[in-house]
């Protein structure tokens, strides 16, 4: 039987609309494809607690407030995943790649320019959708 994780992810998006990215770091074969920041949830957390710690601990960031954007399950040949995605417009703090991830941030309409995480592509296409590009 395959893991199951929940986890959460911020789209920042700053007044220029542009959205932030992180290159995802690590040994599997998805690694330096782009993503949106966030990271696991733990046992009894609440998601926009996560939500607040993982981009805190990945970006140094305060969160002001964030609204669900929208949920993805994905299957990876190792395990199964459920991704909570919110939309963050205010914030404090610059955000930082403290992990020693590349982060870099872009204009909305040009998400397709980028190679991102299999479980992230249909978030990409609403994106694109709710921002008309």
């Amino acid at each position: 039987m395959k893991d199951h994780l929940d986890v959460v992810a911020g789209i920042l998006i700053n007044s220029h609309k542009q959205v932030l990215l992180a290159k995802h770091t690590s040994i599997d074969f998805y690694n330096d494809l782009w993503e949106f920041p966030g990271g696991k949830v733990e046992i009894d957390e609440k998601s926009f607690d996560a939500l607040s710690r993982e981009l805190k601990e990945e970006l140094g960031i305060e969160i002001i407030d964030a609204s669900q954007f929208m949920k993805v399950k994905y299957k990876y040949e190792d395990k199964n995943i459920s991704i909570k995605f919110f939309i963050i417009k205010n914030w404090h703090k610059e955000p930082l790649g403290l992990e020693g991830q590349e982060i870099t941030w872009i204009s909305l309409c040009s998400l397709n320019e980028y190679e991102f995480l299999p479980a992230n592509t249909s978030v990409v296409k609403a994106l694109k959708k709710k921002f008309l590009c």
